[in-house]
């Protein structure tokens, strides 16, 4: 073996290549078979970690009670042998009382980090830190460390929460549905989520379960479709049972619909609502939505630039308040960022005139400067809350879709009623035989319901325009 890896190294050199022995891995397969019985096991094989040296020899030795070769270093056989022991642990009928009682607790302790989404790496500060809050007590000190924990999870919790699930929507066969949606492209593999939904007799209640996250790298309707058609077919479920898919508004429905054309397509409302915002704040001059991230960027990670914002904000006679985030795929973030910079509007006017060493900072003073700009905050902070109440409807955990035809209706017509005259709107069973292009129906310029703050800015700017040339 030291030869051949010689000649390897001595290959590569030749061709200019370097081999990197700290990441350079290799398969070893033992071609010895070994008989047991009347049956042949097949030869078996692990992939190794090696720093490659001339002594790799004294460094590779014979796993005890396996035909696997690997690197005999401590951090290796250590974490081998928790593994394994964990495994047994879980399966295996303990033996001692007092280690059967603590496998209790941490399983439920390793429960609340899945539920509440915390690190594993917490489990680590917990092992230590229980046995001083309880030092009378056996149970609390088990040691639950993150290589434990993450075993739990896979080999314990995991395959239960999966059992449980296919119970109902498989063994039970009970109707269920599927909800999808892609992770963002920051990773080198893009995932697909893939959830199920279905009624639990037993808890009396609409559970959400995970079904599979298959690579999803190519995200075009046809590919996602196919992702979520083997994961079915790998759990042995069956398109027969699904009564409703929500793929996210993409074209999955299309091949859902080739496998069984009475699913009904529940799409994200919030998101369908979201693009509507979106097409209609496109028509005004000022994109507000950009200025609030660059001026949240521009403070967020400089601390002196915020301590010079504070001068400004006591010299206008408003309350310091930190810079508020909005990102655009957070809906509900807009409505608060929006009541910040109304609020702060002064302050962050003066500062961004005082600075023009760089051109975002000017950038940003010239649109605070821009007289049109504190009509539309004021403007939006008037209409932003008619789609947080909509959107807040669908944020809970509780089935809500028996809701969405009345919140639809009352969205609309709170936006209608700041175009169309009362009269028109009153009377009228549907938002849909609204006839909202007939301008007759409509206020005029001066009219327009689009807040008193709105107006009062808007009158202030006509004032102030210089008068028409003869």
């Amino acid at each position: 073996m030291e030869t051949c890896i010689k000649d390897i190294r001595d290959w590569m050199l030749a061709d200019r290549l370097m081999l990197n022995d700290d990441k350079t891995e290799f398969l070893i397969i033992d071609l010895c078979s070994a008989e047991s019985g009347n049956h042949e096991q097949e030869p078996q094989s692990v992939w190794a970690h090696l720093s490659l040296s001339l002594t790799i020899s004294n460094d590779i030795k014979l796993h005890s009670g396996n035909e696997f070769f690997f690197i005999n270093s401590s951090q290796h056989t250590s974490k081998a042998k928790d593994i394994n022991e964990n495994k047994k642990l879980l399966f295996n009928v303990l033996k001692d009382p007092v280690e059967d009682q603590v496998i209790n607790p941490e399983v439920l302790f390793t429960a609340l980090l899945v539920e509440h989404n915390l690190p594993v790496v917490v489990a680590q500060h917990a092992t230590k830190i229980f046995p001083m809050i309880f030092p009378d007590s056996k149970i609390a000190k088990y040691k639950c460390s993150y290589t434990k924990t993450a075993t739990i999870v896979e080999y314990a919790l995991e395959p239960e929460s999966t059992k449980s699930m296919l119970s109902h929507i498989k063994v039970q066969n009970k109707p269920y549905t599927i909800m999808i949606d892609e992770s963002n492209d920051i990773f080198c593999d893009k995932e697909c989520a893939i959830l199920v939904r279905y009624f639990d007799e037993l808890q009396e209640k609409t559970v959400v379960a995970f079904l599979d996250i298959p690579v999803c790298n190519i995200g075009t309707a046809a590919n996602i479709f196919k992702c979520v058609d083997l994961a079915l077919v790998k759990h042995g479920l069956s398109w027969d049972n699904v009564a409703g898919f929500s793929p996210d508004n993409c074209n999955v429905i299309t091949g859902v619909k080739e496998k069984i054309p009475e699913v009904y397509n529940v799409g994200c409302p919030s998101h369908l609502v979201n693009i509507c915002c979106k097409a209609a704040y496109k028509e005004l001059d000022s994109c507000v939505e950009t200025l609030i991230i660059d001026i949240y960027f521009y403070l967020d990670k400089s601390s002196k630039r915020r301590e010079d914002l504070k001068e400004f904000q006591e010299f206008v006679g408003v309350a310091e308040q930190s810079v508020k985030k909005h990102c655009p795929t957070r809906w509900l973030s807009l409505g608060k960022a929006l009541k910040y910079l109304l609020t702060q509007f002064d302050a962050l006017k003066s500062y961004f005139s005082s600075k023009s060493k760089n051109h975002k900072s000017r950038s940003i003073a010239a649109r605070l400067n821009n007289p049109m700009t504190r009509v539309y905050i004021t403007f939006l902070t008037t209409v932003i809350p008619h789609y947080d109440k909509f959107n807040l409807i669908f944020q809970q955990n509780a089935s809500v879709l028996y809701q969405l035809k009345d919140a639809v209706e009352s969205l609309l017509r709170s936006l209608a009623m700041k175009l169309v005259k009362p009269e028109h709107i009153r009377d009228l069973t549907s938002m849909k035989d609204l006839k909202i292009d007939d301008i007759g129906l409509q206020f005029d310029n001066v009219n327009l319901r689009i807040g008193q703050e709105a107006k009062r800015f808007r009158a202030t700017l006509r004032t102030s325009d210089p008068p028409a040339s003869a």
